[in-house]
């Protein structure tokens, strides 16, 4: 992370707002493509390469309720500072993986605090690791099967 203050910003998916918000960042803040690049529809191996090469994974949604990117962030040794929302409580943990904030004054002030301290920044590196293994596929299965197994022994059947 830079602690100059200068960084890259990737923004990746498209929506609705996305011709505007190219627009506005390269017409009207002429930010040029070196700062801020726009990734519409990455493949999956795009996409993890953009993880991979990722310092953070900044997340302003309020109303995603799983939160499986973060995870996919994570996977990759990414931590995640997020807006809170029901998705980001389930696995972000303030200070060992990432930090929940509650506005992005609030982001902004975290993100300049990791950049300063690259002793903070790979703790929640290791920790974003730590935390995607706990979305191994096989291991979610298990989990699963597990609750499943559970309430089938509780419930009579009729």
């Amino acid at each position: 992370l830079p602690q100059d203050g200068s960084y890259r910003l990737t923004m990746v998916g498209y929506g609705p707002l996305y011709e505007q918000l190219s627009t506005y960042a390269y017409e009207q803040l002429r930010l040029s493509s070196e700062l801020l690049q726009f990734v519409v529809k990455p493949t999956q191996e795009q996409l993890l390469n953009l993880y991979q090469n990722a310092d953070l994974f900044l997340f302003s949604s309020t109303t995603d309720t799983q939160g499986l990117v973060l995870a996919e962030s994570m996977s990759q040794g990414t931590p995640v500072v997020a807006i809170d929302g029901p998705g980001q409580r389930g696995i972000i943990k303030n200070g060992e993986n990432g930090f929940i904030v509650q506005n992005l004054n609030e982001m902004k002030e975290v993100v300049a605090q990791i950049a300063c301290d690259p002793l903070l920044h790979q703790k929640l590196q290791q920790g974003a690791c730590r935390t995607a293994r706990e979305y191994d596929p096989q291991l979610c299965a298990q989990k699963m099967l597990l609750v499943y197994e559970q309430q089938l022994l509780r419930a009579p059947f009729q």
